[in-house]
C-alpha cells in the first residue's frame, strides 16, 4: 500500500506492508492510543504520527523491515505527560535508518532504537533520561553521538564518566578546571585514596 503526501493511514488492525511517502502520514489509532501491525515491510519517508498519554502510546508492529528514510519524521502527540516508564513506539523484524528529525519529544526522555525489552531488541521506545543523560545535555553533549560513558570528545584522554563522576567539563580544554580530583597518595608506604 502506497500512502501519498497529504494522506493519512490511521486506525489499528493489520496492512499487509506500507511505504509513507513524504508528506503522508502513519498514526496507529488515528486520535486514539492503539497498535498498528504491518505484516510485511514499512518504509517511511513522511510522518509518524505517535500519541503518547500517561503510560500508554501509539505502537507500530513490523514483521520484517522498518525503514526509515532520512527525511522521516516522528512527531510526538503528547496528551498527558508520560508516568516515568519506558514506552515501545515500535517494533521491527530488522531497522535501516533512523528518524531524520523528532519534534516534541517528551520531556526528560530519549528515542533509543535498539531498546531491549528483556525479550528483543528490536525496539524503537521512549526512555527517560537517567541523571547522566541529563548531565550529558547539560554539559552541550549530543545524546547518540558524542555521550557515550566512553566517549572522549575534547580528547584530554578522560572518558566522559569521568568528567561526569567530577563534574568536570567534557568539552573543554582539559586545563584544571578547579574541581575535585581523586588521586593515590603514599603515606609512609600506605596507599590511599586521597579527593583534592
Amino acid at each position: 500500500m502506497q500512502v501519498n503526501s497529504g494522506a493519512v493511514l490511521g486506525g489499528s488492525g493489520k496492512v499487509d506492508g506500507a511505504y509513507i511517502l513524504a508528506g503522508a502520514t502513519i498514526a496507529p489509532g488515528d486520535n486514539s492510543i492503539d497498535t498498528l501491525n504491518v505484516g510485511a515491510s514499512l518504509s517511511i519517508s513522511g510522518t509518524y504520527r505517535c500519541e503518547v498519554a500517561n503510560s500508554s502510546t501509539d505502537r507500530l508492529v513490523v514483521t520484517t523491515f522498518l525503514t526509515l528514510g532520512a527525511g522521516s519524521v516522528i512527531d510526538f502527540d503528547e496528551t498527558a505527560p508520560p508516568a516515568g516508564a519506558t514506552l515501545i513506539v515500535a517494533r521491527y523484524g530488522a531497522l535501516f535508518g533512523t528518524f531524520g528529525s523528532v519534534t516534541a519529544l517528551p520531556a526528560d526522555y530519549k528515542l533509543v532504537y535498539d531498546y531491549d525489552d528483556g525479550s528483543s531488541s528490536n525496539n524503537i521506545a521512549l526512555v527517560p533520561l537517567t541523571a547522566y543523560d541529563t548531565w550529558a545535555v547539560a554539559q552541550g553533549l549530543t545524546l547518540g553521538d558524542n555521550d557515550g560513558f566512553d566517549d572522549d570528545p575534547n580528547n584530554d584522554g578522560r572518558p566522559n564518566i569521568e568528567h561526569f563522576a567530577f563534574d568536570t567539563d567534557p568539552l573543554g580544554d582539559g586545563s584544571d578546571e578547579g574541581k575535585m580530583r581523586l588521586s593515590l597518595e603514599e603515606v609512609e608506604g600506605v596507599n590511599y585514596l586521597t579527593l583534592t
